[in-house]
């Protein structure tokens, strides 16, 4: 019959490959550890959870290793210690694996999420282009007529040296036309505002 592969078999292999020897390497993986574990929450897979347990391996034989030892165990208690590993290996497989289902559904649901977000977005910005293109486009226009009008004014009562710029804006005149109606000159402003609107319009 076949045995089933245990993926802590391997780990058990690789940790024997290298020990810690003194506390100085003890201290040096206490610090892997603790930097591959904040590394984990943020980005969490299955490699970084392999080599979590190696070095949790590794600084727990070492620190057993330190430890008094106990009496010489008989056959008996071999026996009972060795099933008790293989249940152990059992219960972390079992972990490894509800684990690695856990981190798939979140990442599942994150990339949900940041798909969502990207929609809303994408609709958001097609209303403002829609609004913007409304605006645009039923905005009153603009036009010489109501000009004069929000003036209180028509094509007839307006002074004959300005009437050339309602045809045909030239800035030159423009500037003559304001030193002329200048309201430190001239008491009536509002021809001034109608040639600043005058203006307006044909920058517009």
């Amino acid at each position: 019959m076949k045995h089933k592969t245990n993926s802590f078999s391997s780990l058990r292999q690789e940790t024997t490959d290298s020990e810690l020897k003194n506390d100085k390497e003890l201290r040096n993986t206490n610090k892997k550890l603790k930097r591959k574990r904040q590394k984990y929450e943020h980005n969490p897979s299955d490699d970084l959870l392999k080599e979590m347990n190696i070095l949790e391996t590794l600084i727990s034989e070492y620190e057993n290793s330190r430890r008094p030892q106990k009496q010489k165990t008989s056959k008996k208690d071999k026996k009972k210690k060795s099933s008790s590993s293989s249940d152990d290996g059992d219960f972390l497989e079992k972990e490894f694996q509800k684990n690695k289902e856990f981190n798939h559904k979140r990442y599942k649901q994150q990339k949900e999420d940041e798909e969502k977000e990207k929609k809303e977005k994408q609709e958001r910005q097609k209303e403002n282009k829609y609004r913007k293109y409304q605006n645009y486009h039923y905005e009153p226009l603009q036009t010489i007529s109501n000009i004069l009008k929000n003036h209180d004014m028509d094509i007839h009562n307006v002074p004959e040296d300005i009437t050339p710029l309602l045809n045909n804006y030239d800035h030159r005149l423009y500037k003559k036309l304001c030193l002329k109606y200048h309201p430190d000159k001239y008491e009536d402003d509002s021809y001034i505002k109608l040639l600043n609107c005058l203006k307006d319009f044909d920058q517009s």
